[in-house]
């Protein structure tokens, strides 16, 4: 039988023919290039086969020259450009179509946008009239109408790709492939989001940036010579400005060096499996043979994995192996399509075995021969075009583009024509060996909801809220004087301590401010007969935590371990209490940490505020009038020596002025003794008295400036004293402050927040302490509303207590949300040691948590309304204000209050 010849046969045959004479690769597009004044770079090509001409115009922007959170543009200006300029307001469609137009779009990749037409020698002068007047007179066209109709025209194209089976594949693939910043790390639609917020100033910007004649690139190609194409170039495009100077991305290949696994499911009848790599730009030699690599795969029924997969196994139905070569990176993808019902992890299996046979011993010579029979015979056919996709202007204009010559092409050629099987076994394994994401696109299965009786108008009745246990609190004594305070927890086996010594950052009243936090940051740095990293190994080994720190009233010392290994934790925790060596070198590292520290509080807007509020509330004689960070200051910090933390050390940390709180898988009996051991040699002293009494209100409000040149937003704190935690009212002023500014359906958030939207979040809280404590509002406000939001604040405190008072629904809601949670509150061995440490720092007593829920409950709208005169002050509040002083003063000086200058380090300045 005589085998029938088709015409793919026959030209493929040509074509090998031309391989062996050398004579199909030495393909040449003959043109000549010349840049106008303005910068154009203009390629004219002569084809005379065919009394037409394709103009081809190029802009070097994509998608890659948009930022996150401004995406889409490029693509969203190229449907503008149609839509008229400022000396054809029509739409250019109809304008092209009525000349005789063919191959006539406009299109937006990641690094390009294009615009090109096929018209008759006759209308040549028309179309490079309608291009150059959107290329030079087209900004004046965009108006908002315009806009917001190809915004509509453009989201809907959006909606539509991603309607279409296995869409959803391009958007992971994209987000998955490159780092988050990399240019390729989104789409070239965009967002919706993007899309919607895009302005008409944006889209102005954007066309003066990157559509000046300087960033363009003109091919003419077809029936007309290169003398008559420039004169009539220059006569339309000349006067189009250049455009400013762009910015550009080097190479950026994001190559990864394992595998990312994902799993996603569509409305789609047949599986889909997805393999990515990361691999070079476009031009280079590894993209062009990696090319070729994707060609062994899946060009043609011979090749490798159509060949066993659609074929021979026939567990698919297509596939396909391609390179997506970009200006400044590229992706090389495996798409294999499943026959319905065949499992993608046997596919994913028998690609990777192909695959793996490829990497190990390269492509056949036979396999090379093919691929590059195809090649060559593919881009023949390509050039018989003089426009659209890959014609031959398409390739000049592509070439000038990314690869900085018209005939750049021909390296490729002249690669892909002498590479070897040996150059494709190598960039195989360069690049296709490790560093792939994997996904796998399943069906979305039927699934539909039942019939449903459940009442939507309305909520659920609640059933009665649950009792919240506590556990008891149990006391013992050391032989020292040390107090054992115990909660047994027998959940888990695990038990917490926390070592509370009353010093923290009050106690630098008696040292340099700082001191406190260096030396508690130092602790575990060193003991007598163990190092830090010994410390770190040893409790590693163990699986326990240790840690240490201070608040405003307390250094604390904290051990959490596993019950089976408590002996050995408990020697640790004992060694680093009692014996701790504050190492030198260690000093040394850790005091610059602190005055980096404090470099950063000083530029930070709120810890700007917190290091100079408590020495405007308390001055500077109180425990509490240092900054609330506990930081201290640079001059103290720096004079601090290794000599003061251990002078800290044996002030403070003596039996008699320490609690040590035991919660979780132990009784008293237990523990006692193992304690009795440890410490009993820790002998008591006498220690300091913190001076922490009371302190009068401000006369009357003040504001304070603290300058933050540039600032966006200003950081507003304002506040009084107001009574310590240990107080009858409590209870109710902790309520009242929730409807005031603790919850976020507070009066002052749902005002800033939700009615004035000045801010992201407002609110207020109470700074818990052993003597008079802040009461303080905090927010931050747009820098136009500073003065305002002030205002607003001032309005809510001064309502609460005569105006506005709590309502009955204010009340309800918070008295049963504070019930509701409290099941909740003590899940954790955690939680519950905080709240036994609450009763050991503000000397509550030992049952306050279990009769808590009862005192909540009992608590009436009065109580609440009441202990709104006792709680806020509205005559005496502090404002510190952190704000550009430029931007606030003047509104701030016009409130008629008090008004400081203060810089970061609490001197008032003015």
């Amino acid at each position: 039988m005589r085998r029938r010849m088709t015409v793919f046969t026959v030209c493929l045959l040509l074509v090998t023919v031309f391989l062996r004479a050398g004579d199909a690769w030495d393909v040449d597009i003959p043109y000549e290039k010349f840049i106008l004044d303005n910068g154009l770079t203009l390629l004219v090509h002569e084809d005379h086969k065919a009394p037409i001409v394709a103009v081809n115009v190029w802009y070097h922007v994509g998608s890659k020259n948009e930022v996150q959170g401004k995406t889409g543009f490029a693509h969203l200006f190229e449907h503008l450009m149609f839509n008229g300029s400022e000396n054809m307001d029509d739409d250019y469609f109809q304008t092209m179509e009525a000349i005789g137009a063919t191959d006539l779009n406009g299109t937006t990749s990641e690094d390009r946008t294009n615009y090109f037409e096929n018209v008759p020698v006759s209308a040549f002068d028309i179309a490079l009239w309608m291009e150059s007047d959107r290329m030079g007179h087209m900004i004046g066209a965009i108006t908002q109408d315009k806009l917001d109709e190809q915004r509509g025209v453009v989201q809907n194209e959006k909606r539509q790709y991603e309607n279409q089976p296995y869409a959803v594949s391009y958007e992971l693939i994209t987000h998955n492939t490159f780092p988050k910043g990399h240019p390729y790390s989104w789409t070239v639609i965009g967002s919706m989001d993007d899309l919607d917020a895009a302005s008409l100033e944006d889209v102005h910007t954007w066309f003066k940036t990157y559509y000046g004649a300087a960033n363009a690139t003109v091919v003419v190609a077809g029936d007309i010579t290169p003398e008559a194409a420039l004169e009539k170039v220059k006569k339309y495009f000349g006067d189009v400005p250049p455009g400013p100077p762009i910015a550009r991305h080097d190479v950026w290949v994001a190559k990864r060096n394992s595998t990312h696994r994902m799993q996603v499911q569509d409305r789609v009848p047949q599986a889909r499996l997805y393999r990515v790599w990361n691999v070079p730009q476009w031009g280079s030699a590894d993209t062009d043979y990696l090319d070729m690599v994707a060609n062994v795969l899946t060009t043609g029924k011979n090749s490798r994995l159509y060949k066993r997969l659609v074929y021979e196994d026939q567990i698919a139905t297509d596939v396909n192996a391609y390179v997506d070569a970009r200006e400044i990176a590229g992706l090389f993808q495996i798409e294999v399509t499943a026959k319905p019902g065949m499992d993608l992890g046997q596919i994913e299996k028998t690609v990777d075995e192909e695959l793996q046979k490829l990497l190990k011993t390269g492509p056949t010579k036979a396999e090379l021969e093919r691929i590059k029979a195809q090649y060559i015979a593919g881009f023949i056919r390509g050039i018989e075009r003089i426009g659209g996709f890959g014609g031959k202007s398409d390739i000049l204009a592509q070439n000038m583009v990314f690869g900085g010559s018209p005939d750049a092409y021909k390296t490729t050629l002249q690669r892909k024509k002498n590479a070897t099987t040996e150059d494709l076994h190598r960039v195989a394994n360069a690049w296709l060996s490790k560093g792939d994401l994997i996904l796998h696109l399943t069906p979305y299965p039927e699934l539909a909801a039942r019939e449903s009786d459940v009442d939507r108008s309305q909520l659920p009745a609640q059933g009665e809220a649950p009792e919240a246990a506590f556990p008891a609190v149990q006391r013992g004594k050391l032989s020292n004087g040390l107090e054992i305070v115990l909660a047994e927890r027998h959940d888990i086996p695990v038990v917490d301590f926390t070592l509370m010594v009353d010093a923290g950052y009050a106690s630098d009243q008696f040292a340099s401010p700082g001191t406190a936090r260096l030396a508690m940051d130092m602790l575990d740095e060193g003991t007598k007969k163990r190092n830090a990293l010994a410390i770190s190994q040893e409790l590693d080994m163990l699986g326990a935590d240790l840690g240490t720190g201070s608040n405003l009233d307390v250094s604390a010392v904290s051990l959490n371990t596993l019950k089976m290994n408590l002996d050995a934790a408990l020697d640790i925790y004992a060694d680093v209490i009692l014996n701790p060596v504050f190492p030198k070198a260690d000093f040394e590292r850790l005091q610059k940490q602190q005055l980096a520290r404090i470099q950063r509080e000083k530029v930070t807007p709120i810890q700007m505020a917190l290091r100079v509020y408590s020495g405007i509330l308390y001055g500077k004689d109180h425990a509490y009038g240092l900054p609330m960070t506990g930081s201290g200051s640079e001059k103290t910090v720096a004079a601090l020596t290794r000599e003061d933390l251990i002078k800290f050390h044996e002030t403070w940390f003596r039996p008699n002025n320490a609690s040590i709180i035991v919660v979780g898988d132990i009784r008293l009996a237990e523990i006692q003794p193992k304690l009795e051991k440890l410490f009993q040699g820790w002998k008591s002293a006498e220690v300091p008295v913190k001076n922490i009494g009371k302190v009068d209100q401000k006369p009357e409000q003040e504001i304070y400036i603290l300058d933050r040149p540039g600032s966006q937003q200003s950081i507003i704190f304002a506040g009084h004293v107001a009574p310590p935690k240990a107080n009858p009212e409590e209870e109710a002023m902790n309520m009242l402050n929730n409807i005031l500014g603790g919850d976020f359906t507070s009066r002052i958030n749902m005002n800033l927040r939700e009615d004035k939207h000045w801010t992201y979040g407002a609110g207020s809280f109470l700074w818990d302490a052993q003597g008079q404590r802040p009461f303080l509002t905090y927010t931050s406000v747009q820098s136009d509303k500073t003065s305002e939001a002030i205002q607003e604040i001032q309005k809510e405190f001064s309502g609460i207590i005569t105006g506005q008072p709590p309502t009955e629904q204010e009340f309800k809601k918070v008295q049963e949300n504070e019930l509701l949670k409290l099941p909740g509150t003590w899940e954790t061995i955690g939680s519950v040691a905080g709240s036994v440490g609450d009763i050991v720092r503000f000397g509550m007593p030992d049952d306050y948590y279990q009769k808590y829920p009862a005192k909540v409950k009992n608590m009436t709208l009065n109580d609440v309304a009441g202990s709104a005169k006792t709680l806020v002050k509205p005559g005496h509040v502090v404002w510190v204000v952190v704000g550009d002083r430029s931007q606030i003063e003047a509104p701030l000086r016009e409130l008629n209050c008090p008004t400081h200058i203060m810089d970061a380090d609490g001197n008032i300045l003015e």
